[in-house]
Parts: structure tokens; C-alpha cells; sequence
């Protein structure tokens, strides 16, 4: 099965039922309550250094590009379907089979780790250095979370009873571990606390249609729409949890694909009018507004290329 079809497979497979859907190029609503709170949003400035580098994975080829300046440094020959990095600086590639992590400017995997199906979203734990990944199995077998100790050998998989369907997921700074996805038609989320040996569900009572990716942004769970995108960020306290705002993303395509925020900025891969995500989307973050840049331009020709995810890789 190659990227491209995975990803439309995974990509319908998590529309809500009942709502007709092309998945080549759709609109739609996201449903929310009307008194849905959007509070007044700092005007927060990037503060990303410059030794910044944008990783873009994609269906076809990868690419590393120079922040702020993005400019093309090499272009990858691995694909991936998603991308998430350290606070060292490293990128994990997730792909069918396997989750490659690179060195900071690295054009070639350090290291690379089997997995049982096809790790499709990653996060990295900045308490205890655990890799955590969603895995689908491609074959007579279902879904799962899959962690991997500081040293990758150790592993602890991980069945999440509340959800029918996972997509991403994300580590808060304390450790504790979110995964997104769907019970059935509606959007749900789910916490491994830090220590625990299950995943709880978390009560959430607007429905997010078409979510995405999730990643805490130091305060609130940042959860992206892949449709119409925007953020929500959600606020979670135990068990249950409200969106407290909304990042709009002035400019953005009707489409996106897993986005990456970093010190006061979000990369998105859009593009405009109705295409699949062919670009690099910044914004301030979380005031959104008007894009910051737009890196257009470098997928070349293809077969409907596109790019599936983005991650900024800093070095301390």
C-alpha cells in the first residue's frame, strides 16, 4: 500500500457517519456549541532562533528546509506520514513499518525502529524521553499506542477501550500521554496519566469534526481541523474537558495535513484554493491572523504529491 492511499484510507475512514465527504477536496462545518467561549488572543511573536530547520514529510520525497529564511537545504527520498521532534532537536519520521529518527541536519535515519503495522503519528515525552506512536495494523489486527522507552527497547503497548478509531498523539509537559480519534462517529480524546497502565477517556461535549493533529502547546491541547483548518485549544482538568479558543488561520487552504508549534509559531502544509497540501503555512501563535510566510513551490512533478506533515527541529 503506498502513502498516498494509506493516508485517503485513513482520512475516511475517521469522517463522521452520516455527512457525505469527497475526500479529494471537501467543506465542511466544524460543530460546535454557539456560546463556544473565543477569548481575546495574546499577541504572542515567534521567538524560533535561527538555526531553526523545517522538516516537511511527504507522500513522494521529504524535504529541509531553513527557517525563517526557507530556503531548500536537501530534499529526502523517504516518505513519511507524519513528523515530530525532541527537545534536542531530533525528527522522528513515522512510515508503514517503521519510525526513522534523524539527527538534527541529518539527511539520513540515526536510527530506525520496526513497528507492527504503520506508525502513522508520533510525540516525544519531555519528562522521560519516551517515544510514543499510533500504530495501525494493516492486517487482522487493530489499533494501538505503542510506547518506546529513552532507549527504544523497551516497549508498552497500549489498547485504548474508548475509542473506536485513534489519529494522533501528543505529551503534555508533565508526561502525560493524549491520543485523539473517534468512538464510533464522534470526535473523542484519551489520557495515559504519567504512571498509569490505561488510557481513560476524557469527556469532551462539542464535537471537532474532521479533526487532526494534537500536540500540547505548553498550556492548552491544540487540536488542528483538517478541514476548513483551524485550532481549538482545549483545556482538560481529570476527566473532562472545554475548548477555551480558537486559533483562525487567515489564508489557509480548505485543507491541511499534521501541523507542528514551536515557540510562539505553527507550521500548517495547505495550500490555497482547494488543493491538496502542497505548501508550508507559518502563523503566530496562537493569534493566527494573517500567514507570517509561505513556502510554495518545491514538490517538482509527480503523481499528486503532497506533503502529509512538518516539524521544526531546534537545537539548545
Amino acid at each position: 500500500m503506498t502513502i498516498s492511499s494509506f493516508l485517503r484510507r485513513a482520512f475516511c475512514a475517521y469522517v463522521a457517519a452520516g455527512v457525505a465527504v469527497a475526500c479529494s477536496g471537501c467543506q465542511a462545518s466544524h460543530i460546535l456549541p454557539a456560546q463556544a467561549p473565543v477569548p481575546a488572543l495574546p499577541q504572542v511573536q515567534s521567538v524560533l532562533p535561527n538555526n531553526t530547520l523545517i522538516y516537511a514529510v511527504g507522500d513522494q520525497s521529504s524535504f529541509i528546509f531553513k527557517y525563517p529564511q526557507g530556503k531548500l537545504v536537501h530534499r529526502l527520498p523517504a516518505t513519511g506520514l507524519s513528523a515530530c521532534t525532541d527537545h534536542a532537536g531530533s525528527v522522528f519520521v513515522t512510515q508503514v513499518g517503521s519510525i526513522a529518527r534523524y539527527e538534527h541536519g541529518g539527511t539520513k535515519p540515526a536510527e530506525t525502529y520496526k513497528v507492527a503495522g504503520s506508525a502513522y503519528s508520533c510525540s516525544i515525552s519531555p519528562k522521560t524521553h519516551d517515544l510514543a506512536a499510533v500504530v495501525f495494523c494493516l492486517k487482522r489486527c487493530g489499533e494501538e499506542v505503542v510506547v518506546m522507552g529513552e532507549q527504544r527497547r523497551h516497549r508498552r503497548h497500549y489498547h485504548v477501550a474508548s475509542l473506536t478509531s485513534l489519529l494522533y498523539c501528543a505529551y503534555d509537559d508533565r508526561g502525560n500521554l493524549f491520543v485523539d480519534g473517534y468512538n464510533g462517529s464522534q470526535f473523542a480524546l484519551a489520557e495515559l496519566t504519567s504512571g498509569a497502565t490505561q488510557f481513560v477517556g476524557i469527556s469532551l461535549k462539542s464535537h471537532i469534526q474532521y479533526a487532526a493533529q494534537i500536540q500540547w502547546d505548553g498550556t492548552y491541547l491544540a487540536i488542528e481541523t483538517r478541514v476548513n483548518p483551524v485550532i481549538y485549544r482545549v483545556s482538560i482538568s481529570g476527566s473532562d474537558a472545554r475548548i477555551v479558543g480558537r486559533t483562525v488561520l487567515d489564508g489557509v487552504g480548505t485543507r491541511a495535513s499534521q501541523s507542528w508549534i514551536r515557540d510562539g509559531t505553527i507550521a500548517v502544509p495547505s495550500a490555497s484554493y482547494n488543493k491538496r497540501p502542497i505548501e508550508i503555512f507559518f502563523w503566530n501563535y496562537p493569534a493566527g491572523g494573517q500567514p507570517t510566510k509561505i513556502i510554495k513551490g518545491f514538490l517538482g512533478s509527480g503523481k499528486h504529491p503532497m506533503i502529509d506533515g512538518v516539524t521544526l527541529s531546534v537545537t539548545n
